[in-house]
């Protein structure tokens, strides 16, 4: 079904306002505003997709306050408050604290373990959910643990992805 074939009232009103054919030189498009947008797509799921307010920490790290008593360190931001995502994948379990400078270690417990086409999906509660995608093998070594015992989130910062 068009556009044209719908009734004038159902019509959508959008419309482009910046040129996108090679030939275009970044100007509007007439009757639209000169200020442009940024935007960014990143790729991934729609899984730990986690939104907060940035700021800096006591040691000049650049963090997103989840909840009160949870924050995330990401790469150096200038927005005030925005979305990150995590890959599933880059998610890693530990039996106890994997603490540097370069990562999250953030506590938690495991409340869900699944198979899914060869890997263990793991639901991490740590105040928020988080989805940890790890192999059979991986789970092999915590599976004793991982109902009964607090376990680490390890990820890195650069693991995060600002959006």
């Amino acid at each position: 079904i068009s556009a044209m074939s719908l009734p004038a009232t159902r019509r959508p009103t959008a419309r482009a306002c910046w040129r996108s054919n090679a030939a275009s030189t970044g100007t509007p498009a007439r009757g639209c505003s000169s200020a442009k947008k940024a935007g960014k797509i990143i790729s991934g799921g729609s899984e730990n997709i986690i939104y907060g307010i940035f700021h800096q920490d006591s040691k000049g790290q650049s963090v997103i306050n989840i909840l009160p008593e949870l924050e995330i360190k990401v790469g150096d931001s200038n927005q005030d408050s925005a979305g990150i995502h995590i890959d599933p994948h880059d998610i890693k379990i530990s039996p106890k604290t994997d603490y540097n400078n370069n990562q999250n270690c953030l506590k938690g417990h495991v409340t869900s373990a699944t198979m899914l086409e060869g890997n263990v999906r793991l639901i991490i509660d740590i105040g928020i959910e988080l989805i940890s995608l790890i192999s059979q093998e991986a789970f092999q070594e915590i599976a004793s643990d991982v109902f009964m015992k607090d376990i680490y989130v390890v990820f890195g910062i650069s693991d995060v992805h600002v959006f």
